[in-house]
């Protein structure tokens, strides 16, 4: 436990990231589980450049298989109604994780190909309607 308090390891880092580029929240959400992924260096886009003072409120949402072999496929059962109201439902309703509620906030073409969106944790004065608007 004395590892904790080493004060090398308490310093918090700085990152220096480009212009165009943001430190991105991502969670994959797969038909039984959502996994938070560790914050990556992404390429930001007109959105997220706008209100870069809100970088860290932004999250990038990927729908994926349980085996990661790709996009959810439609095979026409009952497990396909299930996995397509999970995603509907997650559209809908947003996400919680830790203390922040992210709401649906839009997607774009890469996106769409990737089964993504992004959603965005609203504040006092910024929400996803406001965003959009």
């Amino acid at each position: 436990m004395e590892i904790f308090t080493v004060p090398e390891l308490c310093v918090r880092r700085k990152h220096n990231t480009p212009k165009d580029y943001a430190l991105m929240h991502s969670v994959t959400i797969t038909p039984t589980t959502i996994y938070v992924n560790p914050v990556y260096v992404e390429v930001t886009n007109r959105v997220v450049r706008k209100y870069v003072e809100y970088a860290d409120r932004f999250l990038r949402v990927r729908f994926q298989d349980e085996e990661y072999v790709g996009k959810l496929q439609a095979h026409h059962d009952d497990s396909f109604n299930y996995v397509f109201n999970q995603v509907k439902q997650t559209l809908i309703h947003g996400i919680h994780i830790a203390s922040r509620h992210y709401q649906f906030l839009a997607f774009g073409n890469s996106q769409f190909r990737e089964n993504g969106a992004y959603f965005f944790a609203p504040t006092a004065s910024v929400t996803p309607l406001s965003i959009r608007a």
